[in-house]
């Protein structure tokens, strides 16, 4: 039996569990003149991709050395979660059995080891496949535009479906497709006649890894090809997207991504949110969702800013990710928020501003 993994200290043991932006971390992010490092679409996935080769590279090699089972830390002090040293401990293969062990436990059995003291483990794995075809399935739904001339291009919003194996994925990421479809919900009930039309995508496959499968399968077949840049006929005719994820909390503006013509557009948009707490505009670079997919082929995709709560600390990947940790008024102030900007956009003279094209990448 192999143990990946030595004594750590808890990560961040000074900062709260629980965190929402204060006035100073916004004002900030919203003086900040540089997005960055580049943050690209290849660079974003590729680096996942990365290092889940390696890790199946590990497995393959422990395999062909006879261990019976891997033992790793959860990454997570609070709960039960995937992590472990190299930052991938879902098992990937079925080269070896794979447990994650709560940090509690690991580090008694790590003492015992480096005392010297005999340790007797009894280890169950029932774990099964599901069977399913191949094909990853999206849910896209739209409020149709209402001016002849405009109707053909949209606004999309977005979040994913699919979750990690140890919770049942409320705030990863449930949260974000709730607070799209009730953002849709809002507007159809108020009536609302948007000049564009205005289309929420619940996409899958975001935490299978390379790619963003579900919301890039999307784009492929709408917008264009990231590698080639062969765009589409529809690439012309989108507006923006806006995705929701990291955590159920409150709103509290939006990432430009790098988009400095975007910036005075979003401030104008979120202004009549300022007494809900969402108003930051922040030039900065920010990935690891599904809006890169669309950024990937130059449109213009955007990520909100979300108050973290516990989301680092306790539900991302853990077996805490459930309904308990979502706060039902941040969802409500989402949601709002959401409908807000995706009505303004869809009611403007102008699409949102875009950036340059990508370059290829053959």
């Amino acid at each position: 039996i192999v143990m990946n993994g030595g004594l750590r200290l808890p990560r961040g043991r000074e900062r709260p569990m629980f965190e929402r932006y204060s006035a100073a971390e916004l004002d900030s992010m919203a003086h900040r003149t540089d997005p960055g490092s580049p943050h690209d679409y290849f660079e974003d996935s590729g680096d996942y991709q990365e290092g889940i080769d390696a890790r199946r590279r590990i497995l393959s090699f422990l395999k062909s050395q006879g261990v019976l089972a891997l033992l790793e830390p959860s990454g997570n002090e609070a709960a039960l979660g995937a992590g472990g040293e190299d930052g991938y401990g879902t098992p990937l293969t079925r080269d070896v059995p794979s447990f994650i062990v709560g940090r509690a436990y690991w580090d008694q059995i790590v003492r015992m080891v480096q005392a010297g003291q005999p340790v007797r483990l009894t280890l169950s794995l029932r774990a099964h496949l599901v069977p399913a075809d191949s094909i990853g399935y999206n849910v896209v739904a739209e409020l149709p535009g209402s001016d002849p001339a405009l109707a053909p291009e949209v606004v999309m919003l977005g979040g994913h479906l699919d979750s990690w194996a140890s919770g049942t994925g409320a705030t990863d990421n449930a949260a974000g497709c709730a607070i799209v479809m009730e953002a849709l919900r809002i507007l159809k009930a108020v009536g609302a006649h948007p000049r564009r039309t205005i289309r929420i995508g619940l996409w899958d496959g975001e935490e299978d890894g390379f790619e963003y499968m579900g919301s890039m399968g999307y784009v492929r077949h709408h917008y264009g090809e990231w590698t080639t840049m062969a765009l589409k006929p529809e690439h012309a005719r989108l507006s923006a997207y806006y995705n929701v994820d990291n955590g159920g909390g409150k709103l509290r503006g939006i990432y430009a991504h790098g988009d400095t013509a975007a910036v005075a557009t979003f401030a104008r948009f979120l202004a009549p949110l300022q007494d809900l707490g969402a108003a930051t505009v922040s030039i900065e670079n920010t990935g690891s969702t599904d809006h890169m997919s669309f950024a990937s082929v130059g449109l213009p995709g955007f990520q909100f800013i979300t108050d973290a709560l516990d989301y680092e600390s306790r539900t991302h990947h853990s077996d805490l990710d459930i309904s308990d940790y979502l706060v039902e008024g941040d969802l409500q102030q989402a949601a709002v928020v959401v409908a807000t900007v995706a009505y303004q956009t869809a009611m403007a003279d102008a699409k949102i501003p875009r950036s340059a094209l990508p370059k290829p990448r053959h």
